[in-house]
């Protein structure tokens, strides 16, 4: 089951990775889960006079302007003739 509430223990959906040398990806922001709800709320007022729906938290009025999914930012390094 996935959760996308950042108040919950689990506020991701789902990502796969290697389960090797897993500790490298957490270095120096090269996998990291965005906030969507904290990203979003500056540029909901340069477009909109009404409420945030983000403050406070209105799941289905956040996710008919944007997603109810928390975007990830990973950076892939291919190293070789791996593909």
């Amino acid at each position: 089951m996935t959760n996308t509430n950042v108040n919950s223990p689990r506020p991701y959906d789902n990502v796969i990775y290697p389960t090797s040398n897993t500790s490298s990806l957490f270095l120096g922001g090269q996998f990291e889960v965005i906030d969507l709800i904290d990203e979003m709320e500056d540029d909901w007022f340069e477009d909109f006079t009404t409420p945030y729906p983000g403050s406070p938290y209105n799941h289905n009025a956040f996710r008919a302007r944007y997603s109810d999914h928390h975007p990830v930012r990973f950076k892939v390094v291919l190293t070789g003739d791996d593909d």
